[in-house]
């Protein structure tokens, strides 16, 4: 009996390690060890610090999630990867909006193809209510407080999958 679920717990491992994560974060040194440790849970993850980045690695690579950070920069500048509305670079502009409008972006571009595609958000505010307002009408998407343990963000991640 104990065989059988010490098999199934490192099957269990060998699928978690196979799940892919993208991770947007404006602050390198905090992708960089993020990723590291998410790396020693089993995840194989993905960093781009900019947003033209995160489009282009959303249509060239296939993720099992997304790592956003909740107040990312507003893009600057467009190019072939990702176009954004005059209304969604002012929505951007008001700070907390930016990682839902990525959100929305996300889930619309090429069709549809990725509006299943699970996110969690990361906020180093205390009270992020767009996001929670947000977070209502999604069942896929949820969002912790940064700075986070690795173990918590392992454990969330896994929850939304």
């Amino acid at each position: 009996m104990n065989k059988n679920r010490i098999k199934k717990s490192q099957q269990k491992r060998q699928e978690v390690q196979k799940l892919k994560v993208l991770y947007f974060d404006d602050e390198p040194f905090i992708c960089q060890s993020l990723a590291l440790n998410l790396n020693l849970f089993g995840w194989d993850v993905t960093l781009v610090y900019d947003i033209n980045d995160l489009f282009y690695n959303l249509k060239t690579n296939q993720y099992n999630i997304l790592l956003i950070d909740a107040m990312a920069p507003v893009p600057e500048t467009h190019n072939e990867n990702i176009i954004f509305s005059d209304t969604e670079i002012e929505e951007m502009g008001q700070g907390m909006n930016t990682g839902i409008v990525l959100a929305k972006k996300i889930w619309t571009i090429e069709d549809g193809k990725f509006n299943s595609l699970p996110i969690l958000f990361l906020s180093a505010r205390q009270r992020p209510e767009i996001i929670n307002q947000f977070l209502l009408s999604k069942k896929k998407c949820d969002w912790l407080r940064k700075p986070q343990l690795a173990k918590t963000i392992d454990e969330k991640l896994k929850e939304l999958l």
